[in-house]
């Protein structure tokens, strides 16, 4: 605003019309900050959404499917642990929940991928460079990690 006093009046002499477009594009900034913060936003639901996914993922197959009790109690073959009936614990096949798990989240990240380039652009094709990012991220923590 400082330097655009002088300015204007060596330039036009009008200092009440530059000032009115000054405050209008001083708006129109705020506005598009606004707009960019929103869209920003939508990225990161879109993005936060798949690291909460793939953790679900990695707690049920570390955590929760080794504990899971099998098909010994159907046999009669019954652990009891403070006069409760639970059957054998870890005993289940992790390999067998990998691969549908694995599927579940390159399925989840491609997806994401399409909703991230539907709600930036509004069209789902656009979407296709985000699909491919997050699905290789899936891909690399199957791979690496899980």
């Amino acid at each position: 605003m400082v330097t655009l006093s002088p300015e204007a009046m060596n330039a036009s002499g009008n200092l009440a019309t530059v000032l009115r477009i000054a405050s209008r594009q001083a708006a129109a900034d705020r506005r598009l900050e606004r707009e960019r913060k929103q869209v920003l936003l939508e990225y990161m639901v879109v993005y936060v959404s798949f690291p909460v996914f793939v953790f679900i993922i990695a707690v049920h197959g570390g955590y929760l499917l080794p504990n899971l009790p099998t098909d010994a109690a159907a046999n009669g073959d019954v652990a009891n642990v403070n006069g409760v009936d639970v059957g054998d614990l870890g005993d289940v096949d992790g390999g067998a929940y990998e691969t549908p798990f694995y599927h579940a989240t390159v399925i989840q990240g491609i997806t994401a991928g399409f909703v991230a380039g539907r709600l930036s652009t509004g069209d789902v094709r656009a979407g296709a460079t985000h699909a491919s990012i997050v699905a290789a991220v899936a891909v690399l923590l199957f791979a690496f990690l899980l």
